[in-house]
């Protein structure tokens, strides 16, 4: 299902932070991203869910192999968040 993920702070009009998520995943289609929903809706907190989804080829890593948060943060404001209502909403399998 998924390759790596990196949740990070993403501001908030109401809250001021919420959490949102940058994703490598195996399929890049409308099932896998409800499979992966469904999967988080299991084993998180309804706080802890990200509120923005982004779907990326890779994320980036420091000098050390680590993923570095900061980069993968600011990369993720030039990208448009899935529009997770709509997918999770539709049945069609687009």
């Amino acid at each position: 299902m998924t390759k790596e993920v990196c949740a990070f702070a993403t501001a908030d009009p109401l809250y001021g932070q919420n959490v949102a998520m940058a994703v490598v995943l195996r399929r890049q289609d409308a099932p896998a991203i409800r499979q992966l929903h469904s999967w988080m809706k299991t084993h998180l907190a309804d706080f802890k869910m990200p509120q923005r989804w982004y779907i990326v080829d890779a994320l980036a890593q420091n000098s050390r192999g680590k993923i570095s948060r900061d980069t993968v943060q600011e990369m993720c404001t030039r990208l448009e968040p899935v529009k997770l209502a709509a997918l999770l909403q539709s049945r069609d399998g687009a």
